[in-house]
């Protein structure tokens, strides 16, 4: 008898252990029972004991749970539920899991085995802030993803051993391959299609000295210059362990910058010429003068009004070419281009006021538009393009349009001005824009040089369209941006 008592206190200890174990565990538990219809499917299950963490994790009170269904406690139950607790009753397979609670708006992580033949019993933890947390990780990282791809610049991350971790979308189209084809590769393989780094890697000398550094490369690879800099990578022990490469297409400015020095070296050459010109000319002019001044006769005044024009035209072209020399970096700040664009307008309307031409604009579609620029480089360009456009014109009549679009997905602004004139040669197309090309019987052909070379030192660009007889349409974009911006 003893011995019996012994063993029925023992059990109870242990019973006692267990349920102490239960209620305090932080775990919610279950036990139920799965309820098929008459094929065996199962379509409901019924609760038969709930701890006390189940009421906290799921909000629902043990007086309105154990012995209901489930249906019945939860109305619009999804059917995941019962199908893969039914499953596991059935079938005796365990099945762990994370799914949402629709109905009872909460994430949980679940294991749910058969303890017995047909039920299950469950073990789940609320993960709703964990879900959370991982949505906003989540979040956060397609936003740096789509900034990181957005990003015109080209940009690598390397590691120290000059191997790329990741590449943006830029880059991986310059280089003609997918982002992920670059991972794991050395840069100065798949860049410079070297074996070894080169002198001039700005990344080796960040990982000699963990310093930023920046170097101007021509890389034909990627089909221009740019300007590269690394900045180092730290980890949270503060040791170097890579660099970010950013590589910032500077070709347009170099470009800009060859073309100024050369305009430059024509200024001298346009001094000297004006200063062996000018005074020949002069000599001339004094003795076409005397001529006429002497001898009035009317054979000998059409002759000498004839010789003047042209040492007139001759000393035009002097201060042409003097004044188109000399193109200064410009003196940005904040301008309304609409309203440069019609003042532009206005005076070569007014230069051209005996030629019968029609001028249409779509300028009553905008307010004002700000951008960087300088507004006496501005004018130049707008009256080079709109004075060509009216000498295009056929017998001194016909139709100008000038049409400005906001192009913000590139961030720029376009002013279209096209006339229907007699068009431009398309093999003339590419030639057009080089200093002293020009098919005019007058002229030096400077004037589209210069007016390409303002646009690029405005950080933007000239381009021209055209069919031969059908008119010629030249777009000047330019950023929108402000000065300070």
């Amino acid at each position: 008898m003893t011995d019996k008592i012994k063993k029925n206190i023992k059990t109870k200890n242990k019973k006692g252990q267990y349920k102490q174990l239960f209620d305090n565990m932080n775990e919610g538990f279950a036990l139920h029972e799965i309820i098929c219809d008459k094929s065996g499917r199962p379509v409901d299950y019924r609760f038969i004991e709930i701890n006390p963490a189940f009421e906290r994790l799921t909000g629902l009170k043990r007086s309105k749970v154990v012995g209901r269904r489930a249906k019945k406690i939860m109305p619009g139950l999804e059917p995941f539920w019962i199908e893969t607790y039914g499953n596991v009753a059935l079938t005796g397979k365990p099945a762990t899991f994370e799914n949402f609670s629709k109905v009872l708006k909460r994430w949980y992580q679940v294991h749910a085995y058969r303890p017995a033949s047909r039920r299950f019993a469950v073990v789940f933890s609320d993960i709703t802030e964990r879900k959370r947390y991982e949505e906003s990780l989540k979040q956060a990282k397609d936003e740096w993803e789509q900034t990181f791809d957005t990003v015109p610049d080209l940009i690598a991350i390397m590691n120290q051993e000059h191997k790329i971790i990741k590449i943006n979308k830029p880059m991986a189209q310059r280089l003609g391959i997918e982002k992920e084809q670059a991972i794991g590769q050395y840069c100065y393989k798949i860049v410079h299609g070297m074996e070894k780094e080169a002198s001039f890697c700005p990344h080796a000398q960040t990982c000699r000295d963990a310093k930023e550094h920046m170097v101007e490369v021509h890389e034909p690879k990627l089909g221009g210059d740019f300007m590269v800099s690394t900045t180092p990578i730290c980890n949270r022990d503060g040791k170097f362990i890579g660099s970010v490469h950013v590589a910032r297409d500077i070709t347009e400015r170099k470009h800009a910058e060859l073309v100024l020095k050369r305009l430059s070296d024509i200024g001298a050459l346009a001094a000297t010429v004006a200063h062996e010109l000018r005074n020949p000319l002069g000599v001339m002019r004094l003795a076409a003068y005397n001529i006429k001044r002497k001898d009035p006769q009317k054979l000998f005044s059409d002759n000498i009004a004839n010789i003047e024009k042209t040492i007139g035209d001759s000393e035009q072209i002097i201060n042409n070419l003097l004044y188109y020399s000399k193109i200064k970096p410009p003196s940005l700040k904040k301008v309304d281009l609409m309203a440069v664009l019609k003042e532009s307008i206005t005076q070569s309307r007014n230069k051209f006021k005996e030629w019968k031409a029609e001028t249409k604009n779509n300028f009553n579609e905008f307010q004002p538009v700000f951008i960087a620029a300088d507004p006496t480089q501005l004018r130049e360009v707008f009256a080079n393009i709109l004075n060509n456009a009216f000498e295009a014109l056929p017998n001194k009549k016909g139709r100008i349009e000038i049409e400005c679009e906001l192009e913000k997905e590139n961030s720029e602004v376009a002013i279209k001005i096209k006339d229907d004139g007699a068009g431009i040669d398309p093999a003339d197309l590419t030639e057009i824009f080089r200093p002293f090309f020009t098919r005019k019987t007058r002229g030096t052909g400077l004037g589209l040089a210069v007016c390409s070379q303002i646009a690029a030192l405005h950080g933007g660009r000239i381009e021209a369209f055209s069919q031969k007889g059908e008119g010629a349409a030249f777009v000047i974009r330019l950023p929108l941006s402000e000065p300070g911006k």
